[in-house]
């Protein structure tokens, strides 16, 4: 127990004093580094985003579960993981990293355990898959799990870094040219991912298509440890444990509108999930080549670039809640569609 202490202490670098400064102060330290932490910012989210193109769960994950199961569950378990491990376990550390005063060593050095790591063993569950298809994907789901949910625990601190290196004035721009960027990128490796399908045999286009997806989220870290914090006192909060918990549970009762938003969040995030089991019934029922998975990865990217394109407009004019409700409307009818194809 001791020995895991120091080892935390030196992974967050707890040890480490950090001086009093006003709030003018740090804010003047982060325009200063703002060209750099724009850079490195940037291409830690195209790296990134290119990577995710080669494991989307919506296309490529599902079609390496298919080849092993059409078991329903573990192809719903996929999805789930994806939308429950970045959300869920941001509940259990929130209040831990809003106390802490550096955000990036939690990012950085305790996130390269819990959220690059894992990705090794995707490339490594499509090869075991050589010799035994069922212990090949119980490795996958392992880093899968470890992956989505490490990336969920130190989600926190990755927005509070960026909050903090990235005026408020300039993340539009940040956000918006890493979206467009990255989309593309993104685009280009969901068509290689098509071309590897077609060239190879499983499982080893499966091997190359991990592999490239985790050399691309380790470049994304590479980035990401190269971000300068501006460092300022830690925030005082007494939310801890049980008054967290009981905290929440006030709000949510009395908040009327935030708990109707909540509500509404969960039935799009469960219906959603539905993505997994489409890409699967193409393949199986309309007798589709996997190349046509890759492709089918671009689609969607191109649709997620348009519409968001489109529901900034709307969001601008007409607000944000009627840019949603369009989108949710728009998702349904997608899968009414597909009810007929």
């Amino acid at each position: 127990m001791l020995l895991r202490r120091r080892i935390l202490v030196r992974l967050l670098l707890l040890d480490q004093p950090v001086a009093l400064r006003t709030e003018a102060e740090i804010e003047s330290e982060a325009r200063k580094n703002y060209p750099w932490n724009f850079r490195v910012s940037l291409l830690d989210g195209v790296s990134f985003w290119f990577g995710l193109a080669f494991v989307s769960s919506a296309t490529i994950v599902p079609l390496f579960v298919s080849k092993v199961t059409l078991n329903p569950l573990l192809i719903g378990l996929i999805a789930m993981i994806a939308q429950a491990g970045w959300q869920l376990p941001q509940l259990l550390s929130a209040h831990v990293i809003e106390r802490s005063a550096r955000k990036k060593p939690i990012l950085v050095n305790l996130g390269f355990f819990l959220e690059r790591v894992p990705v090794l063993l995707w490339p490594l569950g499509a090869l075991v898959s050589v010799w035994s298809p069922p212990w090949g994907l119980a490795v996958f789901i392992v880093g899968w799990s470890w992956h989505g949910f490490g990336a969920g625990l130190v989600a926190p601190a990755w927005q509070d870094l960026l909050a903090r290196i990235i005026p408020i004035e300039r993340r539009g721009k940040m956000y918006g040219i890493t979206t467009f960027l990255g989309t593309g990128f993104a685009a280009g490796g969901a068509v290689l991912s098509g071309y590897i399908l077609e060239k190879y045999e499983y499982p080893y286009d499966f091997v190359i298509i991990f592999s490239i997806a985790a050399v691309a989220l380790f470049t994304s870290w590479l980035f990401l440890a190269l971000t300068r914090e501006p460092l300022g006192a830690p925030v005082a909060v007494a939310t801890v444990g049980e008054t967290l918990w009981s905290r929440m549970m006030d709000i949510l009762r009395i908040d009327v509108n935030f708990r109707r938003f909540l509500i509404v969040r969960a039935l799009y995030t469960l219906g959603t999930m539905g993505l997994g089991f489409v890409t699967v019934s193409a393949v199986e029922q309309l007798s589709i080549a996997d190349a046509v998975v890759g492709y089918y990865t671009v689609t969607l990217l191109v649709g997620q670039t348009v519409g968001g394109l489109i529901s900034g407009i709307i969001a601008d004019r007409r607000g944000h809640k009627v840019a949603l409700a369009l989108g949710a409307l728009t998702m349904a009818l997608a899968f009414g569609v597909i009810v007929f194809a």
